[in-house]
């Protein structure tokens, strides 16, 4: 079964590792924005998709059925990857790259999806490279382009565009996620790795980020639930041992993995049961909050604000949150504030707003939620956090 387009969306009926046509709907959010950024454009122009939770009966695979193209999903860069847990991630990458790579003499990289460019810079800081080719469509203007070993392909990463190249590194973090084939995706790198050279990813954390009702785990971005199972299974098919993994926080894990023609296809097991019980509990989690949260703000007299100008406030809207009472939308990217969250009238301020007044902040911010915590209450002791 292949995608299909209906207007301005990407329909996937089928499993995406299997490819069979065995999912069911189960729940839909309603009228959920194309885009999880902010612009600076009125709300008219604004595009919406209904987001449709579906479950493989066979291997229990969740995916998200209808989704934006590419083009209206990434309509510009609005992940700047600031803040101390993913300057923290950058770090755990790197230092497994440095491992990989200690014995290896200008070693020549190739990373797919540099999204910030900030691993990119990091790396390039730290190991004398020869060259450093990035392939990120959307790559930030100040990114690390000065430097004679970077070289930047604003493009996104295809089929065989590499193969006539020798890396010994080929990297990516929190890119496979977004592609609308992970099979095919992984085929293409396994194709690229050579026999003296290492590949090096990183995945969100998926199972453990929605079993704890996070909202970044699943939605038009991240269109399927690709765990860990599933993960490790992918890659023994496409040919991709695994020499080690690392687990950062809840968020992240990180593979090293060297291509193997030896490996023995596996079978797809049935995770049904477990994962119908996690998106049910996902679901009613959020009516739940939502409610509780629209209560308390009908009963609280101050200024109420919400934090985060992206997916973690879309979705709460989406569950039915009444954004009404709401002040506006507080975040730490550059790149947001002034602006307007996209699918919202929201606009967007930095949380040094809520200084010395009377407030209250909506906060659920998955991993994030203990840093951006400890900053409201460093900048307004009296917050009351709303969580």
């Amino acid at each position: 079964m292949k995608y299909t387009k209906r207007g301005m969306k990407l329909t996937r009926d089928h499993n995406v590792l299997t490819h069979r046509n065995t999912m069911e709907d189960v729940y839909t959010i309603p009228n959920m924005p194309v885009y999880f950024g902010c612009v600076d454009f009125d709300e008219s122009e604004d595009l919406f998709l209904n987001q449709i939770f579906s479950l493989c009966k066979e291997t229990g695979m969740i995916q998200i059925r209808d989704f934006p193209p590419a083009d209206l999903l990434y309509l510009t860069r609005h992940n700047d990857s600031i803040g101390g847990v993913w300057n923290s991630l950058f770090e755990s990458i790197l230092s497994v790259v440095c491992r990989e790579l200690s014995q290896i003499y200008r070693p020549r990289i190739l990373e797919v999806g540099g999204g910030s460019g900030k691993l990119a810079e990091k790396i390039l800081n730290s190991l004398d490279i020869k060259e450093y080719v990035l392939y990120e469509p959307n790559p930030p203007d100040d990114l690390f382009s000065n430097h004679p070993q970077l070289k930047i392909i604003k493009e996104y990463y295809r089929e065989n565009i590499s193969s006539k190249n020798t890396y010994d590194l080929i990297l990516h973090s929190h890119v496979i996620e977004h592609v609308e084939s992970p099979t095919q995706f992984m085929e293409n790198i396994s194709k690229c790795v050579g026999p003296d050279s290492v590949h090096i990813f990183v995945i969100p954390n998926l199972k453990e980020t929605f079993s704890r009702k996070y909202t970044n785990a699943l939605n038009f971005e991240h269109t399927f639930f690709m765990t860990e199972d599933y993960t490790d299974l992918l890659l023994n098919n496409t040919n991709m041992e695994i020499l080690s993994k690392e687990y950062f926080l809840d968020h992240s894990i990180i593979y090293v993995t060297k291509r193997n023609e030896r490996l023995t296809p596996k079978s797809i097991p049935n995770f049904y049961m477990e994962h119908e019980v996690l998106l049910r509990e996902f679901i009613s989690y959020h009516e739940n909050f939502v409610n509780f949260v629209n209560e308390k703000m009908m009963n609280f007299k101050g200024n109420i604000f919400l934090f985060g100008a992206h997916i973690f406030s879309q979705y709460l809207i989406g569950f039915g949150l009444d954004p009404g009472r709401i002040s506006c939308i507080l975040d730490n990217s550059p790149l947001k504030i002034g602006k307007r969250l996209y699918g919202t009238s929201l606009f967007v301020d930095h949380p040094s707003s809520i200084k010395d007044i009377d407030c209250a902040v909506i906060l659920k911010v998955a991993t994030y939620q203990e840093e951006i915590r400890a900053q409201l209450l460093k900048i307004n002791p009296n917050v009351v956090i709303i969580e």
